[in-house]
Protein backbone atom coordinates (compact mmCIF):
# COMPACT_ATOMS: atom_id res chain seq x y z
CA UNK A 1 0.00 0.00 0.00
CA UNK A 2 1.18 3.35 -1.02
CA UNK A 3 2.36 6.00 1.72
CA UNK A 4 0.74 9.36 1.00
CA UNK A 5 4.41 10.52 0.73
CA UNK A 6 4.85 8.16 -2.28
CA UNK A 7 2.30 10.29 -4.66
CA UNK A 8 3.91 12.06 -6.89
CA UNK A 9 4.14 16.27 -5.56
CA UNK A 10 2.57 17.08 -9.44
CA UNK A 11 -0.87 18.40 -9.13
CA UNK A 12 -1.88 16.31 -12.51
CA UNK A 13 -1.24 12.60 -10.36
CA UNK A 14 -3.71 14.41 -7.58
CA UNK A 15 -7.33 13.75 -7.31
CA UNK A 16 -9.67 16.15 -9.23
CA UNK A 17 -9.77 18.75 -6.53
CA UNK A 18 -10.08 22.76 -7.73
CA UNK A 19 -7.16 24.50 -5.93
CA UNK A 20 -8.98 27.52 -5.27
CA UNK A 21 -10.94 24.71 -3.24
CA UNK A 22 -8.43 23.49 -1.82
CA UNK A 23 -6.66 26.82 -0.53
CA UNK A 24 -10.15 28.02 0.38
CA UNK A 25 -10.91 25.57 3.09
CA UNK A 26 -6.96 25.80 3.89
CA UNK A 27 -8.26 29.22 4.55
CA UNK A 28 -10.75 28.97 6.69
CA UNK A 29 -8.85 26.45 8.78
CA UNK A 30 -6.81 28.98 9.59
CA UNK A 31 -9.07 31.39 10.46
CA UNK A 32 -9.81 29.13 12.87
CA UNK A 33 -6.80 28.35 14.03
CA UNK A 34 -5.70 32.35 14.26
CA UNK A 35 -9.24 32.73 16.11
CA UNK A 36 -8.45 30.30 18.75
CA UNK A 37 -5.27 31.19 19.28
CA UNK A 38 -5.64 34.51 19.81
CA UNK A 39 -8.81 34.69 21.98
CA UNK A 40 -7.39 33.95 25.35
CA UNK A 41 -5.60 37.38 24.79
CA UNK A 42 -8.92 38.84 23.96
CA UNK A 43 -10.10 37.08 27.18
CA UNK A 44 -7.76 37.85 29.95
CA UNK A 45 -8.91 40.99 31.28
CA UNK A 46 -12.50 39.14 31.71
CA UNK A 47 -10.43 36.09 33.58
CA UNK A 48 -8.45 38.07 35.57
CA UNK A 49 -11.36 40.25 36.73
CA UNK A 50 -13.45 36.57 37.42
CA UNK A 51 -13.49 36.81 41.14
CA UNK A 52 -14.35 33.28 41.56
CA UNK A 53 -11.30 31.99 40.28
CA UNK A 54 -9.03 34.47 41.76
CA UNK A 55 -6.25 34.11 38.55
CA UNK A 56 -2.89 36.28 38.94
CA UNK A 57 -1.52 37.95 36.36
CA UNK A 58 1.52 35.39 36.93
CA UNK A 59 -0.77 32.27 36.22
CA UNK A 60 -2.95 34.31 33.26
CA UNK A 61 0.59 34.26 31.61
CA UNK A 62 1.62 30.71 32.23
CA UNK A 63 -2.28 29.91 31.23
CA UNK A 64 -1.54 31.72 28.05
CA UNK A 65 1.78 29.84 27.40
CA UNK A 66 0.16 26.70 27.74
CA UNK A 67 -1.71 26.77 24.40
CA UNK A 68 1.97 27.41 22.67
CA UNK A 69 3.65 24.08 23.90
CA UNK A 70 0.72 22.20 22.49
CA UNK A 71 1.42 23.49 19.64
CA UNK A 72 4.87 22.73 19.58
CA UNK A 73 4.62 18.98 20.27
CA UNK A 74 1.05 18.76 17.82
CA UNK A 75 3.44 20.51 14.82
CA UNK A 76 5.92 17.78 15.55
CA UNK A 77 3.76 14.98 15.91
CA UNK A 78 1.93 15.57 12.77
CA UNK A 79 5.42 16.20 10.98
CA UNK A 80 5.88 12.37 11.84
CA UNK A 81 2.16 11.17 11.22
CA UNK A 82 1.19 12.99 8.16
CA UNK A 83 3.13 10.88 5.65
CA UNK A 84 1.69 7.75 7.10
CA UNK A 85 -2.12 8.50 7.46
CA UNK A 86 -2.29 11.35 4.66
CA UNK A 87 -2.86 15.23 4.93
CA UNK A 88 -6.36 14.77 4.65
CA UNK A 89 -7.07 13.13 7.38
CA UNK A 90 -5.07 14.95 9.70
CA UNK A 91 -6.13 18.06 9.04
CA UNK A 92 -9.87 17.00 9.49
CA UNK A 93 -8.48 15.71 12.81
CA UNK A 94 -6.28 18.82 13.77
CA UNK A 95 -9.58 20.48 13.34
CA UNK A 96 -11.80 18.56 15.40
CA UNK A 97 -9.57 18.13 18.39
CA UNK A 98 -8.84 21.85 18.36
CA UNK A 99 -12.41 22.59 18.16
CA UNK A 100 -13.68 20.11 20.51
CA UNK A 101 -11.31 21.04 23.25
CA UNK A 102 -12.35 24.88 22.48
CA UNK A 103 -15.46 23.96 23.26
CA UNK A 104 -14.74 22.24 26.48
CA UNK A 105 -13.09 25.13 27.41
CA UNK A 106 -15.94 27.08 27.77
CA UNK A 107 -17.32 24.56 30.21
CA UNK A 108 -14.02 25.27 32.21
CA UNK A 109 -14.60 24.70 35.80
CA UNK A 110 -11.28 26.47 36.82
CA UNK A 111 -8.37 28.00 35.87
CA UNK A 112 -6.33 24.63 35.98
CA UNK A 113 -8.70 22.77 34.14
CA UNK A 114 -9.00 25.80 31.44
CA UNK A 115 -4.85 25.77 31.18
CA UNK A 116 -5.11 21.97 30.86
CA UNK A 117 -7.60 22.48 28.14
CA UNK A 118 -5.82 25.19 26.27
CA UNK A 119 -2.71 22.87 26.08
CA UNK A 120 -5.13 20.26 24.35
CA UNK A 121 -6.34 22.56 21.83
CA UNK A 122 -2.77 23.25 21.36
CA UNK A 123 -2.03 20.10 20.51
CA UNK A 124 -4.49 20.39 17.43
CA UNK A 125 -3.33 24.18 16.67
CA UNK A 126 -0.01 22.82 16.40
CA UNK A 127 -1.44 20.54 13.24
CA UNK A 128 -3.55 22.51 11.39
CA UNK A 129 -0.87 25.07 9.90
CA UNK A 130 2.19 22.56 8.67
CA UNK A 131 -1.11 20.49 6.77
CA UNK A 132 -2.67 23.56 5.52
CA UNK A 133 0.35 24.24 3.90
CA UNK A 134 0.95 21.30 2.78
CA UNK A 135 -1.71 20.73 0.86
CA UNK A 136 -2.18 24.42 -0.46
CA UNK A 137 1.57 24.16 -1.73
CA UNK A 138 0.54 20.33 -2.92
CA UNK A 139 -2.69 21.18 -4.91
CA UNK A 140 -1.28 24.13 -6.35
CA UNK A 141 0.09 24.61 -9.79
CA UNK A 142 3.09 25.45 -9.93
CA UNK A 143 3.61 29.03 -10.77
CA UNK A 144 0.59 29.50 -8.25
CA UNK A 145 1.85 27.72 -5.10
CA UNK A 146 3.66 30.70 -3.26
CA UNK A 147 0.33 33.31 -4.18
CA UNK A 148 -2.01 30.31 -3.07
CA UNK A 149 -0.32 30.16 0.64
CA UNK A 150 0.18 33.51 1.21
CA UNK A 151 -3.05 33.65 0.33
CA UNK A 152 -4.29 30.74 2.75
CA UNK A 153 -1.88 32.08 5.29
CA UNK A 154 -3.41 35.52 5.56
CA UNK A 155 -6.53 33.31 7.31
CA UNK A 156 -4.18 33.49 10.52
CA UNK A 157 -3.91 36.85 10.45
CA UNK A 158 -7.76 37.45 9.51
CA UNK A 159 -8.70 34.88 12.73
CA UNK A 160 -7.02 36.90 14.82
CA UNK A 161 -8.70 40.28 13.96
CA UNK A 162 -12.00 38.12 14.33
CA UNK A 163 -10.93 37.23 18.06
CA UNK A 164 -10.10 41.08 18.81
CA UNK A 165 -13.50 41.94 17.47
CA UNK A 166 -15.67 39.53 19.04
CA UNK A 167 -13.99 40.18 22.63
CA UNK A 168 -14.81 44.05 22.03
CA UNK A 169 -17.94 43.32 20.88
CA UNK A 170 -19.40 40.60 22.89
CA UNK A 171 -17.69 40.81 26.17
CA UNK A 172 -19.49 43.69 27.89
CA UNK A 173 -22.17 41.12 27.13
CA UNK A 174 -21.33 38.14 27.90
CA UNK A 175 -18.80 35.62 29.62
CA UNK A 176 -15.61 34.99 28.97
CA UNK A 177 -16.77 31.31 28.18
CA UNK A 178 -18.63 32.54 25.32
CA UNK A 179 -15.48 33.18 23.29
CA UNK A 180 -13.99 29.73 23.74
CA UNK A 181 -17.44 28.59 22.70
CA UNK A 182 -17.17 30.33 18.92
CA UNK A 183 -13.96 28.76 18.98
CA UNK A 184 -16.09 25.28 18.48
CA UNK A 185 -17.86 26.31 15.43
CA UNK A 186 -15.65 24.28 12.63
CA UNK A 187 -17.36 21.09 14.31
Amino acid sequence: MPLASDRPADSSALPRRSPTFVVLICFVSIVFDGYDLVVYGATIPSILAYQEWGVTPEQAGAIGSYALMGMLIGTLTVGAITDILGRRKIMLFSITWFSAAMGLSALATSPEMLGVLRFVAGLGLGGVVPTAIALTVEYSPKHRRQLNNALMYSGYFVGGLLAALAGLLLLPHVDFRAMYAIGALPL
